[in-house]
């Protein structure tokens, strides 16, 4: 563990913004990006995952159903990707179940998983018959003339050393390739609205940007941005802390009843249960195809610049 200051704008100046699990997310004063200090060590963090410790488990991949709205939103998000580079290589890095992984192989692309988790690696090799390695050095033997894309969703955050791992990517792509990825931009919302997070996953997550942050990090590991796709989560966030009060109060009352204990149920990172029952699976894909379309219709409309969204970013190596 080792206190840091902002490795984007190296001011020191910063203030304590977030608290959880024994970590603090400060938030430098300059650029706005938050960061855990002090940090993990990277041996601890690349740990986690190979171990299965993340927030979500290997367990929590493995034993979760293929849902209807993730395949979706893994063609909307393949679609994204076909704007600016319609075919070629594709590198996913951090591909969890790989359901983009295979959406955009039907999609023509040349498509390469790399995965730290050698269970869950395995799982995209077996139940989709694409490449998945365990290593970025890797999959950089498997395309020595690099990639036309490189793709990961919700992973920017996890990297211990963000100059180096872009660094990292920039190498994997060809000359002109495209750097895309999906990130929040919470360094850039509203306080108001964190209470709205049910959690930010530390240490999983090390660092969480905005734009300012962002154009900062891409400018200084030879990246250019040439789009932002932005989707609004605010309407989401309010009805998940919705249903999250209530069942809080459903579980204060059955705590209450004479001879129930009120165990409560795993959390997030309980993903080592039982798998879920059929109708479980029924339940939880309807759910997920409610979010989905909220995402499609309220996550469209225009939303101010401090409140949460969801970014794409599309980068071209420089």
């Amino acid at each position: 563990m080792q206190e840091i200051s902002c490795v984007l704008c190296r001011d020191s100046a910063s203030r304590p913004l977030i608290h959880e699990s024994g970590y603090t997310g400060r938030q430098c004063s300059t650029c706005g990006l938050i960061f855990i200090s002090p940090r993990p060590d990277p041996e601890e963090i690349e740990a986690i995952y190979r171990e299965g410790e993340a927030h979500l488990s290997q367990e929590w991949w493995l034993q979760r159903f293929p849902s209807p709205a993730a395949w979706l939103q893994a063609r909307h998000d393949v679609a994204t990707v076909r704007r600016h580079q319609p075919g070629g290589s594709l590198l996913e890095i951090g591909p969890g179940r790989g359901t983009f992984l295979a959406a955009a192989a039907r999609a023509g692309y040349d498509a390469v998983g790399v995965e730290l988790n050698p269970a869950q690696a395995e799982l995209i090799r077996a139940s989709h018959g694409l490449a998945c390695v365990e290593s970025l050095d890797a999959a950089a033997q498997m395309r020595p003339d690099g990639f036309d894309v490189v793709y990961h969703c919700d992973v920017i955050s996890h990297f211990h050393d963000p100059h180096r791992e872009m660094g990292r990517i920039r190498d994997l792509l060809r000359p002109g390739g495209y750097h895309v990825f999906e990130t929040g931009n919470l360094a850039d919302v509203d306080h108001r609205y964190l209470r709205l997070v049910r959690s930010f996953q530390y240490p999983d997550h090390l660092f969480f940007y905005g734009d300012r942050s962002l154009d900062l990090l891409l400018e200084q590991t030879g990246f250019e941005r040439v789009a932002t796709h932005r989707r609004s989560i605010l309407a989401d966030r309010l009805i998940r802390a919705a249903i999250g009060r209530v069942a809080a109060a459903a579980r204060r009352r059955a705590g209450d009843r004479p001879g129930d204990g009120g165990t409560p149920g795993p959390g997030p990172q309980g993903a080592a249960a039982s798998p879920p029952s059929t109708a479980g699976q029924a339940a939880r894909a309807a759910l997920d195809l409610f979010y989905h379309g909220l995402h499609e219709t309220a996550g469209r409309l225009p939303a101010g610049p401090r409140t949460p969204q969801t970014l794409v970013v599309v980068a071209r190596r420089a």
